[in-house]
């Protein structure tokens, strides 16, 4: 009886937990969502309507199924031709981490307390047509550390109030914010307090001034500097740090699916012990897009890592995805990196990666470039082709010293990958730096890149595609007159002669 009973019960947690890990349902008739035990997908169901909306939600008495059934989601996925995001849509979701639009250019709003309290939320990023960020959206959100708005967008009233791990803003000059949007409490255990958000500000709107900061919770001080600092460069527009250019506007949409094809997108700007690198964030996102959107390439085989520690690229990227992908003989993946590189002044300007928690003067503790190209070749895939908007000769996109231990770039030699089926695309060469394209609000090299994709429709042979990109990045950067430097990328290949010319996207 006793082993009878055992049985049962195990029986019972089994059935449990398979219930909980896949479960999926309807919002309505226009919207449906589905959980794997992970990730939370919405999507539209209903094939007579173009545009759809995620039902508003409220705490109380009309909370969202997801969140009636307590599911420990730590992904959300929005779909396709979803407009909105509805009021408390995923309020008080303590598991969430990360948020991701499957196509950024459909989503238009982001209702009453949609993400309220998601404490573990971190990476988000804003899409490209968003109009509307309405009250108290974000709010309580302790765990979001950077947050980039474009365009026209209008930000409610304490839309991100109380995001106290918050430590990078990015504010387009037309967006229109509401009081007291960013701030936040203080942890003193008295009486309550409130401050201004006073971490870094790579752009404001155009009417924020150190005279009404307070007003939508900004730091006086802070404001104060960035307007001086903007003032003293004469450059106060172009120091927004996400600016909408015609390749971010105007992605090509796919008619095939490479379903067999896999996409890594690195992403790092925000750095503990280096200087930020302007627009890496919105490199790699809308890289992202054209993967997904302009490729074909399946959403859920698309991981877009913002803001990368080295944990997180090795091990949660590589090694626990990439490495349980199965049959990667028969399948191909593509790889981008826009971010700090740096050389290792002590070991013959060895070049690394650099994540975004390493210390750029300790450059041994980063990722070995040939280790890289190593781990990636082992995965054994049979073609993988990697995009990298980063130099190693010490200069970063700002033209100054990532290290601080030297004013000049050091000559680097890129030794091409020992084994495999491997084409990497460079940005720069030699002791050039990997220029910055202020107007497009892109690195030189991504713009170009993503220029080609769109132009060919993604449909462009290797040869060509590198021939046009290190035609224009070239002499664009000798003619933009913040530049006048030469940076000229380079490609390089696993394997011998020329064959490599002849690829495609597959």
């Amino acid at each position: 009886m006793k082993k009878f009973l055992i049985f049962i019960l195990t029986m019972f947690i089994v059935s449990t937990y398979s219930y909980s890990q896949n479960m999926s349902g309807k919002c309505n008739n226009e919207v449906g969502w589905k959980f794997d035990g992970v990730t939370l997908r919405i999507f539209k169901t209903d094939a007579n309507s173009y545009e759809v909306a995620i039902p508003d939600y409220n705490m109380n008495d009309n909370l969202a199924p997801w969140i009636k059934q307590n599911l420990k989601i730590k992904k959300v996925i929005i779909g396709k031709y979803i407009n909105r995001v509805g009021s408390c849509a995923f309020a008080n979701c303590k598991d969430l981490e990360i948020v991701e639009f499957e196509s950024n250019t459909w989503i238009k709003e982001i209702g009453f307390c949609a993400f309220y309290k998601c404490e573990k939320l971190f990476t988000l990023y804003m899409p490209i047509n968003l109009t509307r960020i309405e009250k108290l959206a974000f709010a309580y959100c302790s765990s979001l550390n950077s947050i980039s708005i474009q365009g026209t967008t209008t930000v409610d009233e304490q839309a991100f109030r109380s995001c106290n791990s918050l430590n990078s803003l990015n504010l387009s000059p037309g967006v229109k914010l509401g009081k007291h949007v960013f701030i936040l409490e203080n942890n003193d255990g008295g009486e309550k307090s409130f401050r201004g958000y006073n971490g870094q500000i790579k752009g404001l709107p155009a009417n924020v001034n150190s005279v009404n900061a307070l007003e939508y919770g900004l730091d006086v001080d802070v404001v104060k500097i960035y307007l001086s600092q903007a003032n003293a460069a004469n450059n106060n527009e172009n120091n927004v740090d996400v600016v909408t250019s015609d390749v971010d506007v105007n992605i090509p949409v796919s008619d095939i699916t490479r379903a067999n094809t896999y996409a890594l997108i690195i992403g790092n700007e925000a750095y503990r012990f280096a200087p930020h690198v302007p627009f890496a964030q919105h490199d790699a996102t809308v890289f992202s897009e054209y993967c997904k959107i302009t490729l074909g390439i399946p959403t859920d085989n698309v991981h877009l890592c913002l803001n990368a520690t080295k944990h997180m690229l090795q091990d949660q990227e590589v090694k626990d995805w990439l490495g349980n992908i199965p049959n990667r003989q028969s399948k191909s993946l593509i790889v981008y990196y826009s971010g700090h590189g740096v050389p290792d002044y002590t070991d013959n300007n060895k070049s690394y990666l650099l994540p975004v928690d390493v210390n750029s003067r300790q450059p041994k503790y980063g990722i070995s470039l040939d280790d890289f190209y190593d781990e990636l070749n082992l995965l054994g895939f049979d073609q993988t082709t990697v995009f990298i908007d980063a130099c190693f000769s010490g200069i970063g996109r700002d033209d100054n010293s990532v290290s601080n231990e030297k004013s000049g770039g050091v000559d680097v030699v890129f030794n091409s990958p020992k084994s495999g089926n491997m084409v990497v695309f460079s940005a720069a060469q030699g002791t050039e730096t990997a220029h910055v394209y202020q107007e497009a609000g892109h690195g030189l090299f991504t713009y170009h890149l993503l220029k080609e994709i769109q132009n060919s429709r993604g449909n462009v042979n290797y040869g060509k595609l590198s021939d046009n990109i290190q035609r224009n990045v070239s002499n664009k950067s000798q003619n933009i007159q913040t530049i006048r430097k030469k940076q000229t990328p380079t490609t390089i290949s696993s394997r011998n002669g020329r064959s490599w010319r002849s690829y495609y996207f597959k």
